[in-house]
């Protein structure tokens, strides 16, 4: 059986979470393409059985806003997935070719040294 990478290209074996507070809710189950259509939306706590990477690119869907004033937070985000997708694949191959390091340890690194602070 040949193991699943992120878009078949990054491995998630040998990534490992520093930060005991931190990894009961980061997910690092290997998945192909990381969108799960809204499967765990009807519970409120399941966002931390969400990959990682999902979670990225949800957090990247929001509409935006003006200014300081989050006039335009609320709105619908429905067509950008395959967008965000695409964009997140081009970052993963910059960072992959600036730090000749996985970018999912990486992105994993950023969110513990974020927690840290």
């Amino acid at each position: 059986m040949t193991e699943l990478k992120l878009f078949n290209r990054w491995s998630y074996q040998g990534i490992e979470i520093k930060d005991p507070g931190i990894k009961p809710y980061i997910n690092l189950r290997p998945v192909v393409i990381p969108k799960t259509y809204g499967r765990n939306s009807k519970h409120p706590f399941y966002r931390s059985k969400m990959n990682i990477v999902e979670r990225l690119i949800n957090k990247l869907m929001v509409p935006g806003h003006r200014g300081k004033k989050h006039l335009l937070t609320s709105g619908r985000c429905t067509g950008k997935t395959q967008t965000i997708i695409k964009l997140v694949k081009e970052v993963f191959e910059r960072l992959e070719n600036q730090t000749k390091k996985n970018p999912i340890e990486v992105l994993v690194t950023a969110i513990g040294n974020a927690a840290l602070t």
